[in-house]
């Protein structure tokens, strides 16, 4: 009896101590909570920043670029009887002796009159069927205002605010017939560039009557195209 009372504590602190051991061995193998997972996703290095995006290029001109925006305005080249001759067309916002300081102040028949250069006769031909008595070339508005508005910064409301020029019916512009220059002038110009603006000083040499002057102001653009922004008209000096 006296060994019974003996063994029994022993046993008990025996299966205590074998349980403590059991739970350390549980705690050894399970990885502590506050320990930081290492991914076995490989590391990305931190993205460049995008470089900052640059201004286009200013164009520059050059002879055949002024020479294009020169005959474009409404001047033609003898290519037989005189050849590197130029000279303002009979219809033409040379011939106009008008000057007009933005695309806005030039009147709606001065734009029917640029059209009548700038659109080949080929494009216009299929709608001439219609024309009354009095009208030279009718222009489908749509052909019209692409041409006009590829070079000047002007609406299309402008554009058919005249009803003189603009037919809403027929959906298009007429040019009335007569009109245009006698004696047709030699036709000089000179440039001078200062960042995008170009200023092309045209003067118009008439055998009988005083030189006249017109001064382009033009904005190059990057893509190669140009826009008409100014003309200053006057007697040429000398």
């Amino acid at each position: 009896m006296r060994l019974l009372r003996w063994s029994l504590p022993l046993f008990c602190a025996l299966i205590l101590a074998l349980r403590l051991a059991a739970c350390g061995e549980r705690s050894k193998a399970r990885p502590s909570s506050g320990t930081p997972e290492t991914s076995s996703l490989p590391i990305q290095p931190p993205a460049e920043p995008a470089p900052p995006s640059e201004s286009p290029a200013i164009p520059q001109a050059d002879e055949a670029l002024v020479k294009e925006i020169v005959l474009t305005y409404g001047a033609a080249e003898d290519t037989r009887n005189t050849p590197g001759r130029i000279y303002p067309r009979k219809r033409s916002l040379y011939t106009g002796g008008e000057g007009w300081s933005s695309p806005e102040a030039l009147s709606v028949g001065q734009y029917v009159t640029y059209a009548y250069i700038a659109i080949p006769y080929d494009d216009l031909a299929p709608f001439q069927q219609d024309n009354p008595p009095g009208v030279l070339q009718f222009f489908p508005q749509e052909l019209l205002e692409e041409a006009v508005q590829q070079h000047f910064d002007v609406t299309t409301r402008h554009l058919r605010s005249d009803p003189a020029y603009y037919d809403e019916a027929r959906g298009g512009y007429v040019m009335p017939a007569g009109g245009g220059m006698g004696a047709l002038p030699d036709l000089t110009y000179q440039y001078n560039q200062e960042g995008e603006l170009l200023t092309v000083t045209v003067t118009l040499d008439f055998p009988d009557a005083p030189d006249q002057q017109h001064t382009l102001t033009v904005r190059l653009e990057p893509e190669g195209g140009w826009r008409y922004l100014s003309d200053e008209v006057g007697e040429a000096a000398g």
